[in-house]
């Protein structure tokens, strides 16, 4: 069996929550069904708590943590299987991100402008704080702002894969800090 996503062959069965998942890129495979002829939910949950104990016996501890931060990951977010290994190494890493991260990256390195925007929101304290999602969105914000692109709220939920909400509460941030940019804005147009 390989994974449809990234063709590894490396699969991880995981019986604690029912799924066949690959460790590199974190695609859901399967799922494994079990048959129970016992007929109780708790007969069946304690035989997947042991298969998933005996299962996880003889992983290496690289598999151990990554199962265990599947588990904990949050919709759309999925374990980084490279910075789970610098983690185990005692490197600081994101081991989470977001499964639209990698086309927001790209979004981001083929927009000369939309860098720069980048760099004048990694200048603020409040707005650098935030995830790439973020700081992209508020970047298509900060351009919209000033009329160097005419994006909608829409648009850049949907680029950004942030909810409209989100890039709402994002736009009343950016607005609270607009002053502080704005010279910035006009240091780096005069440059």
């Amino acid at each position: 069996m390989k994974c449809p996503w990234c063709g590894s062959s490396e699969l991880i069965w995981d019986y604690s929550s029912g799924y066949v998942v690959c460790p590199r890129c974190g695609t859901v495979v399967e799922q494994i069904y079990m048959a129970s002829t016992r007929g109780t939910y708790e007969l069946e949950h304690e035989e997947r708590s042991r298969r998933s104990r005996e299962a996880h016996q003889g992983l290496s501890k690289l598999t151990r943590a990554y199962l265990r931060y599947t588990e904990r990951a949050r919709k759309n977010i999925i374990v980084d299987i490279d910075s789970l290994e610098k983690a185990l190494q005692g490197a600081k890493a994101r081991i989470y991100k977001h499964v639209a991260e990698d086309n927001i990256v790209k979004l981001v390195e083929n927009d000369e402008v939309l860098r720069r925007a980048i760099k004048i929101i990694e200048t603020d304290p409040i707005l650098s704080s935030r995830t790439l999602r973020g700081k992209v969105a508020l970047a298509m914000l900060l351009l919209k702002r000033f009329n160097i692109r005419n994006y909608s709220l829409r648009e850049i939920s949907r680029l950004t894969a942030l909810s409209l909400p989100h890039i709402r509460r994002l736009e009343k941030v950016l607005d609270s800090r607009l002053a502080r940019i704005a010279k910035l804005m006009r240091s780096v147009i005069a440059t």
